[in-house]
């Protein structure tokens, strides 16, 4: 659905997921019925940031 590898998306869960890629992680969920939204990704990426900081 994304047009990224699978190891691509793996080295999301360790780095998180680039905000370029938000909008179309959203509409991913969406389609499988998943609660999130770009609001969401964007307040865990900043969650994450913060920590590693």
């Amino acid at each position: 659905m994304l047009d990224v590898e699978a190891v691509t998306v793996r080295a999301w869960r360790r780095r998180g997921i680039p905000a370029r890629y938000w909008a179309a992680v959203a509409e991913a969920a969406r389609f499988s019925g998943r609660p999130i939204d770009e609001r969401l990704l964007a307040e865990l990426g900043a969650l994450r940031r913060y920590r590693h900081a």
